[in-house]
């Protein structure tokens, strides 16, 4: 196939090239592409040339992508890898952006779950079950996981939070008739936001009193 024309278009994120082949068919390549595989009107393309500039384009495009992606908030690579997929790249394509992001530093696993576990145990709303769990939905190791949530996981520090979650809820559940369901109910919603349940029973104690006196 002849390479019939060449358009340069200059776009917000680089420049682009339409290129017109002589059946007609049109392929937007990014310039840098167009340069690499030095294009020019009239050159013949092979379909194996053809399949290598398309591969090309595919992961360039893919890893521009990708680290726009990471460059706002780090992601983890289960998340950045979910992202390419839902954007319809090739697995291969995928595997290739992947790799390249993390040989760059927008990737590292590790580095995004303190971060993730540091933002929770910040907000103060969740305990360290649910962090657990939620690192391992974003594809973090459940021993890594373990590991990282491990200060949260403090007595002190999961009462310290449990209380603020409880301080919260109190309000609307402490004038209930049976106190002894509303000191239930407390319970189970700190056992819902992943504290322990000796904690649970600790801190709904401290609002409730002993149960059994109900």
């Amino acid at each position: 196939m002849q390479i019939k024309e060449l358009h340069y278009k200059r776009r917000r994120n680089g420049s682009e090239v339409s290129v017109v082949f002589s059946d007609s068919s049109i392929m937007a390549l990014d310039a840098d592409l167009a340069v690499r595989f030095h294009l020019a009107r009239g050159m013949e393309i092979s379909s194996a040339k053809m399949e290598e500039i398309r591969k090309a384009d595919e992961l360039l495009r893919a890893r521009r992508k990708v680290i726009q992606y990471l460059s706002v908030r780090k992601k983890s690579t289960l998340e950045a890898r979910h992202y390419l997929q839902k954007a319809s790249f090739s697995p291969d394509t995928i595997n290739e952006a992947i790799s390249v992001a993390d040989e760059l530093g927008y990737l590292n696993d590790s580095d995004y779950a303190e971060a993730f576990t540091r933002t929770r145990q910040k907000s103060g709303t969740k305990g360290p079950r649910i962090v657990a769990a939620e690192l391992q939905q974003r594809g973090i190791d459940r021993d890594e996981a373990r590991r990282v949530v491990a200060s949260m996981a403090e007595p002190n520090t999961q009462m310290e939070m449990a209380r603020r979650v409880a301080a919260k809820k109190y309000p609307s559940i402490k004038d209930e008739a049976d106190q002894a369901k509303a000191s239930r109910r407390l319970a189970q919603h700190l056992a819902r936001r992943g504290f322990d349940p000796d904690i649970c029973d600790r801190v709904t104690r401290e609002f409730f009193g002993d149960p059994t006196l109900f």
